[in-house]
């Protein structure tokens, strides 16, 4: 790791008892959307960006983009990931249990392997709520 100090720098160090190792899911989650559409973040494959005119800031703009990069990528190969993304984007725009079940109840058919995601919606389900 590489620090240049300066005038307003701080370092916090966590050493205490209470340390322990940090939950990937949950730093992924907090994660801001506008990390996930930038291009220069080093993804093995880099997301796509959302349309200049589409509004990323409500809900309504996090489902149309989840439902726009499923449509694009669901039907290649590793679609496990692809499909509990999906999930996660609808859940993170506000969606409930029940709407994000329903809306992956319609959209498996998308899936390069249908049977598969169809099948593990409860567990994509389990995972994200």
């Amino acid at each position: 790791m590489f620090f240049a100090p300066t005038a307003r720098s701080v370092i916090e160090v966590h050493d205490g008892p209470e340390r322990k190792p940090l939950n990937p899911s949950a730093w992924i989650a907090k994660c801001p959307v506008d990390i996930w559409c930038r291009e220069d973040v080093g993804l093995v494959h880099p997301v796509p960006k959302p349309p200049e005119d589409q509004s990323m800031v409500n809900g309504d703009g996090l489902v149309r983009y989840a439902l726009r990069v499923w449509h694009e990528e669901g039907g290649s190969p590793g679609g496990h990931v692809k499909f509990w993304s999906l999930a996660r984007r609808l859940r993170d725009a506000g969606w409930d249990r029940f709407q994000v079940e329903a809306t992956l109840r319609s959209e498996y058919l998308y899936a390069h392997n249908p049977k598969e995601r169809l099948i593990e919606i409860p567990h994509v389900l389990k995972s994200l709520f």
